[in-house]
């Protein structure tokens, strides 16, 4: 089984275009950057934790099927939505 891409959000569609019409400058001190950007990912405790959730029968099997159709598995899936939902990029319809 092939795993599908995630589609691209409009903010990642507006960085694609900015990029394409030369809208970003390179950075002038690559290394530093790069060790900069190590010590934040390292301080944003980025640890995975397993947690344990009891959901109902019908919401486990809804979660695999729709994680089937994606191409990932069911844990990812419900992480991914999890994720979003706690960056605010989960919105109520």
């Amino acid at each position: 089984m092939s795993k599908k891409t995630m589609p691209l959000l409009d903010d990642e569609h507006a960085m694609i275009a900015e990029l394409e019409a030369g809208g970003y400058a390179p950075v002038k001190n690559e290394a530093a950057e790069i060790q900069r950007y190590t010590e934040i990912f390292r301080e944003s405790g980025t640890k995975i934790k397993r947690v344990n959730i009891r959901m109902t029968t019908r919401d486990v099997e809804k979660a695999q099927a729709v994680a089937l159709r994606e191409g990932i598995p069911y844990a990812t899936l419900l992480t991914n939505i999890l994720h979003q939902y706690f960056t605010g990029r989960l919105k109520e319809v």
